[in-house]
């Protein structure tokens, strides 16, 4: 069964299978880009994991970059995607793109920001009780490894990446080795306000 959920301008399509929650979040996370970033219109976003786009949906719809693309992984979100774009005529400005990290994403490609819900979870308690396992579970943070280690190229000099993790699955010593280790530095962390005993924001940043 195919959901909406509306952003300024923009209506997203989605299924229960393909929403790891973005849309409750997408809200808080424009917020929390005006705040760092005031005045400031990306130019090219990029959001990762995206499953059906909420949070990026969220910044092309208050005109937050000029831009969006979105990969996932999870070839059904193609679909899904596809018909947002469809129905509010953004074949102009809205790329997808299934791919393993950036394996599919074309070289060259720079993003100024990457935004992403990904999956919260290594070895936390929570994650065996969850049903989707591929939505939450990062085993051995792996899907984090590899995108720490292959963002680089795709970022712009001036670029921000800002993430959506979970305060039970991870702090900031949980990244920083990997995200030092690929010439990368950790530029800001916060504490969300709307979900203060669950979730954190990681900014991360060239050196």
């Amino acid at each position: 069964m195919i959901l909406t959920h509306n952003v300024p301008g923009i209506s997203i399509s989605f299924t229960h299978e393909l929403n790891g929650s973005g849309d409750i979040l997408n809200k808080e996370l424009v917020e929390v880009i005006q705040t760092l970033y005031p005045n400031r219109v990306f130019n090219n976003c990029l959001e990762w994991c995206s499953g059906p786009g909420f949070l990026g949906f969220a910044v092309l719809g208050n005109q937050l970059c000029n831009t969006l693309h979105l990969s996932d992984i999870y070839e059904p979100a193609k679909e899904i995607v596809n018909k947002t774009i469809q129905d509010n005529n953004l074949e102009d400005c809205v790329k997808f793109y299934v791919s393993d990290n950036f394996k599919s994403i074309p070289t060259g490609t720079k993003f100024d920001l990457i935004i992403a819900n990904p999956p919260h979870f290594n070895c936390d308690p929570y994650a065996p009780l969850l049903t989707d396992q591929r939505r939450y579970k990062d085993t051995d943070w792996a899907t984090h490894h590899d995108f720490f280690n292959n963002v680089k190229p795709f970022l712009a000099d001036d670029g921000k990446i800002l993430l959506v993790e979970n305060i039970w699955g991870s702090g900031v010593t949980t990244f920083e080795k990997m995200i030092a280790d690929n010439n990368l530095k950790i530029s800001n962390h916060l504490l969300s306000k709307r979900f203060q005993y669950d979730i954190w924001y990681l900014e991360v940043s060239h050196m």
